[in-house]
Parts: C-alpha cells; sequence; structure tokens
C-alpha cells in the first residue's frame, strides 16, 4: 500500500509542471492554450487529495483504491504528455534528456545531469528507476538496480539479449541512444511471495543471436518497497 501512496506523490512532483501549460480535461487534444487559472485550480485540487490521504492507519476501501487509481492515471496522462512536448526537460528538473519512448502504458526517460545518468520507467501505478553506471569490469555488460529494476551498458555489439532471472525470466529492452550507445533494462512487478527487504537470488545472461551465453553474472538484492 505504501508504495502507491509514494508513487502517487512521485507523480505529482513530475505533474506539477503542467500548471503554465496544461488543462486536464483537454489531454486528449493538446490544447496548450488556455489560461493558467484553470491549470492551477485542477492541479491544486490534485494536490488537495493526495494531501488528505493519510499514509498510516488507513483502511483502503475498494471507493479509496478507485480514487487512488484515477489520481495516479491524471499524473501518469499530464506527465506523458509534457515529456512528448517541447518541455520535456522539466519533467526531469533541467537534466538533459538522452533518450524518451511514450507508449498509452508506459514511459521511459534516460537523463542525465552534472553528476549521473539514469533511467526511470513508469507505468500508470508504479515507478522504477536506476542509476546508470559507466563502469567496465568486463567486455560485454554491467548493470545496476536492484529487485524490480535492473540496467546497464551493452559493450559489446555481440550482445543481442540480456535475461534476468529471479523466480521468473525477464527478457531485458535494448536501447540504442543517438550516439551509437546501448543501453538495456527490465522493470518488472517482484513476485508477491518477495517482501521489502528480503533477500532475491538474481542472475544476468548477456546471449549472442544464436543465444550462446556471452556473460553470466549472480548475486543477491535487496526488494525495496519504495
Amino acid at each position: 500500500m505504501k508504495k502507491k501512496y509514494i508513487l502517487l506523490f512521485i507523480l505529482l512532483g513530475i505533474g506539477v509542471v503542467v500548471i503554465n501549460f496544461m488543462d486536464i480535461e483537454k489531454v486528449d487534444n493538446r490544447d496548450y492554450d488556455k489560461t493558467n487559472e484553470e491549470h492551477l485550480a485542477k492541479i491544486k485540487e490534485l494536490e488537495k487529495e493526495l494531501r488528505d490521504v493519510k499514509l498510516e492507519h488507513i483502511n483502503v476501501t475498494e471507493e479509496l483504491k478507485a480514487e487512488i487509481s484515477a489520481l495516479s492515471s491524471n499524473m501518469f496522462k499530464l506527465s506523458s504528455i509534457i515529456l512528448d512536448s517541447d518541455k520535456a526537460h522539466e519533467v526531469v528538473f533541467g537534466s538533459e534528456i538522452l533518450y524518451k519512448e511514450i507508449t498509452d502504458s508506459q514511459y521511459v526517460v534516460i537523463a542525465n545531469d552534472e553528476f549521473n545518468t539514469f533511467i526511470s520507467v513508469v507505468t500508470r501505478d508504479k515507478a522504477h528507476g536506476s542509476e546508470l553506471y559507466d563502469t567496465k569490469d568486463n567486455e560485454f555488460v554491467n548493470w545496476s538496480g536492484s529487485v524490480g529494476i535492473f540496467a546497464g551498458y551493452i559493450w559489446d555489439d555481440r550482445v543481442t539479449t540480456i535475461l534476468v532471472e529471479d523466480e521468473s525470466i525477464h527478457t531485458a529492452e535494448i536501447i540504442q541512444l543517438p550516439d551509437g550507445t546501448q543501453i538495456w533494462y527490465v522493470s518488472y512487478e517482484p513476485s508477491q511471495n518477495v517482501q521489502e527487504g528480503d533477500l532475491v537470488k538474481i542472475n544476468i545472461k548477456a546471449l549472442d543471436r544464436n543465444d550462446e551465453m556471452l556473460f553470466e553474472e549472480s548475486f543477491d538484492s535487496f526488494m525495496w518497497d519504495y
């Protein structure tokens, strides 16, 4: 439950940048020319509803779940449209966007600032993110992240498939940046059997086009409920 509420606040922070040019009721036709007063009123209304949610000792009824889902959906929709506009840099608070992919069900952003490069994968009901480190301790791939999201760089063009295995097998998406840099990621919902603070055995494999294994590493990763 805590994860859903924190996600709402994350999406709220991202969505606040729409105040100066977005009307929730005009999301589909992308009418950015309405006055700021209506935009501000709608965002403030969402902010108030979120502030009224008690994060502790709350009885989550089906009605409240529906309200939370509706708020999350609105924030996701707003953020997606901002990312698909010339205001996209404001969503990541001034960082340089290296890559963005927006669909009806999720958006993926790779950005960097003066300190690091990071990837964010956001859907209507969850948000995962990880820093990307350019450390190179083998010739094929590297990785960062924890249970729920793993990502990294691909160093060798022979790598065509990356698998992340825990209780299930997750096939990574591979992104190529304009400069030719390849980045892989998997974002998934952990098993219901895994609780916050649990150690999960993870196995990462990099395969070539013939499914021959080029790299493999196993390790324990914590499950963080954030």
